[in-house]
């Protein structure tokens, strides 16, 4: 019973970082579909690219790119880098 206070801030949390990915995802998929189907050549060559390498990667791997990899460059929040590594 005394860690039922935890489980549920644990779960709030993963119900706004799932909102909040949902909707990042839902318009950078707009984003990415829309440049695909009217860009420029070079632009949906990189779009592709973007595509094929964030789907041919586990998400569990570009979380910890986005975490420790990017570390030295920018300190992103653990609830940042989630929203974002989850979109």
């Amino acid at each position: 019973m005394r860690y039922l206070p935890a489980l549920f801030r644990a779960a709030l949390i993963t119900m706004v970082l799932s909102c909040c990915a949902m909707a990042l995802a839902v318009a950078l998929g707009v984003a990415v579909a829309s440049g695909r189907v009217y860009g420029g050549p070079l632009l949906r060559a990189g779009l592709t690219a973007y595509v094929e390498i964030t789907r041919g990667t586990p998400v569990l791997l570009q979380l910890f790119v986005l975490y420790y990899g990017l570390a030295e460059v920018v300190r992103l929040p653990a609830f940042v880098a989630g929203c974002w590594g989850s979109a």
